[in-house]
């Protein structure tokens, strides 16, 4: 039928035959005679094919690796080998034969992607495209983060990194004024870096398992959106080749980000991954890209961290006490936890709910607590700082000047300040205890005497010591008042019995060493001044720390890079919080084991060390990203006995996912047949060390 095939035969010919060929045999196997036919008409289509910018088909018939014919739509390009690999021999996908087989037949090299001349109706699916990889129990490592992604995390949201972007992308343009390249380069944060036990995939077509697909790997990327690409990395990620694949890949995705902005120089961004973000520059610099104008940018840009990251206590001198407006897109201080024992974290002004008792207290807001996550607070859980926060035209964060955060300059008499305080008061008794309590400690540190200038010492003291008696009798208080009540020290709420004086004046009687005369006042309302004292006192130490550090210029300046970026953030509260949880979970593994459930009371033993090693990093450093292994999270810890505890008890636990799930053990075995009485004794013991070092770590470090 096509012996006497020449260069001016036209396509459709070709086209002509292969149909013929496939009424004779239908869904047979090919003949040696008519596959050499299907061959020669195939190479012949392609090379006509080439020569053309489009084609016009309603139908084609092409061969398949099998050895039968379909039509073209039915079949499925190998454009990923790793893919192909692993799908076998499942009978549900048909493959275009190999081109490399029509060099026989006079064809040069060809690439499939000369298929993408014909109509979509006739064209063949790229494996890609119709075949998708999903990481087992993805969910279950939603929050997992570790030591190696927090140095990835750390470099791609450091300034350092986007200016070296844009001194990349400036090489070939100048696109520094273009605010769409801005705006993308703030969109690396949709990048979100996860750790896990190990990374586990399979594949999946038209919604059905591919069966033996699943394969063990490096790392998994997976695209949720709008929420943006979460990168998973496998604990057991290690070698030269491992670190190159994913900087690889984690280029492809910046670029991908950046709207293909770095196509012409994406071999220099993988470089920049396994560096210190100061470093950057130089590296740049060595492969001849270097800083221009452009920089004076990164002059004014500040480091901004996430949403959700703790305020350090260094800064919590730094947080307006008054009970301030808040205005949508403010970044401001969330005050979480029991009063005394209290954590700050970093959230954004979605928009205010006003109150439905019209009280300045009642006053609900909605903000951001992380990208994805939002909450409704009480006003009066929210700090400002004290800086004005702006930004420059690009959107990023100028250095904002400090404001004062002692007591307003506008309200100094101490009549206006009495009135404020009862209106205050009386409001609050509608709220919740505890929220009642934030709100008196917010006004006994607003006016404290350690938190404001030294020449409003007097007035000061007057005042929290007037809060404290009106707090003793805040269920007596009423709106209307007399003049004895605010002007003289012998009224309803102040007389000599409760005065003190402050250095040569207004000593205490009650407790010279503190402001505050009572720890726990005698009404009907109990409350811890002394604590609040100590609480003002260190405040005070801090303040004076911060401007004996810095500059007259620099004090009047505050800066995220310095209070975060620059220096660990340890969260005692929230070590304390992981601690608690490390020892129920002792508790609940030791349940799990007088009942024989002995592979789930190895997991909670692992959980229980886990989390006390956690405690003892936010002890350290809150600012640090976490890990599953037990290894990594010890890193830094000199105690060689909890060094040979932690490798021992990885030994014997060395994934603990294996714990839970069937297919991590040879069939037909489940996780209950591996786990006897004898390792549940053994990690219990190793589990309970560590808890206990961990405590003890946390409550004398």
């Amino acid at each position: 039928m096509v012996c006497a095939m020449e260069e001016d035969i036209q396509l459709d010919h070709y086209v002509r035959v292969l149909s013929k060929v496939f009424q004779k045999v239908g869904n047979t196997m090919l003949a040696p005679n008519d596959r050499d036919i299907t061959l020669k008409a195939l190479a012949g289509f392609l090379k006509q094919l080439r020569g053309k910018e489009a084609v016009d088909l309603k139908e084609l018939i092409l061969p398949s690796e099998n050895g039968k014919l379909y039509s073209s739509s039915e079949l499925v390009i190998k454009n990923d080998v790793d893919l192909a690999s692993r799908i076998g021999n499942f009978e549900s996908l048909n493959f275009l034969i190999d081109l490399n087989e029509l060099k026989a037949y006079g064809l040069s090299e060809t690439k499939y992607t000369i298929f993408d001349k014909l109509p979509q109706c006739v064209r063949p699916s790229l494996l890609t495209a119709v075949v998708s990889e999903n990481m087992e129990n993805a969910s279950e490592f939603m929050e997992g983060t570790c030591t190696k992604s927090s140095k990835i995390w750390k470099t791609i949201t450091a300034p350092q990194f986007a200016e070296g972007i844009r001194c990349l992308i400036n090489s070939k343009a100048d696109l520094i004024g273009d605010m769409a390249i801005e705006d993308q380069i703030k969109s690396l944060s949709k990048l979100h870096f996860h750790d896990v036990p190990a990374v586990i995939t399979y594949l999946e077509y038209k919604q059905q398992r591919i069966p033996h697909s699943v394969k063990e790997c490096s790392f998994y990327v997976l695209n949720v959106g709008a929420d943006g690409i979460k990168v998973y990395i496998s604990e057991e990620l290690h070698g030269i080749k491992d670190s190159l694949m994913l900087s690889t890949k984690l280029a492809t995705l910046v670029n991908e980000l950046l709207g293909g902005a770095l196509q012409s120089v994406l071999v220099n961004v993988p470089p920049l991954f396994h560096c210190d973000p100061d470093e950057i520059p130089s590296i740049l610099g060595q492969l001849g890209f270097h800083a221009g104008s452009h920089s004076k940018t990164s002059e004014k840009t500040r480091y901004l961290p996430k949403l959700g990251s703790f305020v350090p206590i260094e800064m919590h001198h730094m947080l307006q006490q008054g009970f301030l407006n808040f205005k949508k897109e403010d970044l401001v201080a969330l005050e979480c936890g029991d009063l005394e024992d209290s954590i700050y974290i970093l959230v954004e002004i979605v928009e205010q709910i006003p109150g439905s008792s019209g009280s300045s207290l009642s006053t609900l807001y909605r903000v951001k607590t992380s990208d994805d996550t939002e909450q409704t607070v009480n006003g009066s859980d929210l700090y400002h700082f004290c800086a004005t926060l702006s930004f420059d035209e690009t959107g990023a964060l100028v250095q904002a000047q400090v404001v004062a955060t002692s007591a307003d300059d506008n309200i100094l008499e101490f009549k206006e300040i009495f009135r404020d305080i009862k209106k205050i008061l009386i409001e609050s008794r509608t709220l919740p205890e505890n929220q009642r309590k934030r709100v008196i400690k917010r006004l006994y540190l607003r006016w404290h005497p350690d938190k404001n200038p030294p020449e409003l010492t007097d007035l000061c003291t007057k005042v929290v010591q007037t809060l404290q008696k009106m707090v003793e009798n805040i269920n007596s208080l009423t709106a209307e008042e007399s003049d004895s009540d605010s002007d003289s020290t012998d009224g309803q709420f102040f007389n000599a019995e409760h005065t003190y004086r402050r250095g040569s004046k207004f000593r205490s009687r009650a407790d010279a060493r503190t402001p505050g005369y009572s720890s726990a006042p005698r009404g009907t309302f109990d409350f811890n001044f002394k604590f609040w004292d100590e609480a003002a006192k260190g405040h005070k130490n801090q303040n004076e720390s911060y401007h004996s550090s810095h500059s007259a210029h620099q004090q009047n300046f505050f800066s995220f890079d310095e209070a975060y970026a620059r220096r660990p953030n340890p969260q005692p509260q929230e070590a304390r919080r992981w601690m608690r949880q490390a020892e129920y979970d002792l508790e609940s593994a030791c349940h799990d084991s007088m009942k024989a459930y002995f592979e789930w009371s190895c997991y909670k033993y692992h959980q229980a060390a886990e989390k006390a090693l956690k405690a003892i990093q936010f002890k350290r450093d809150s600012n640090q990203q976490f890990t599953h292994s037990l290894s990594s999270l010890s890193s830094g810890l000199t105690d060689q006995s909890v060094v040979q505890w932690i490798r021992r008890l990885e030994e014997l636990i060395p994934n603990p996912a294996a714990m839970r799930y069937p297919n991590r053990d040879n069939y037909p075995r489940v996780p209950h047949d591996t786990y006897d009485h004898k390792t549940a004794e053994d990690v219990q013991l190793l589990a309970s060390n560590i808890v206990k070092f961990a405590k003890r770590f946390i409550e004398i470090e």
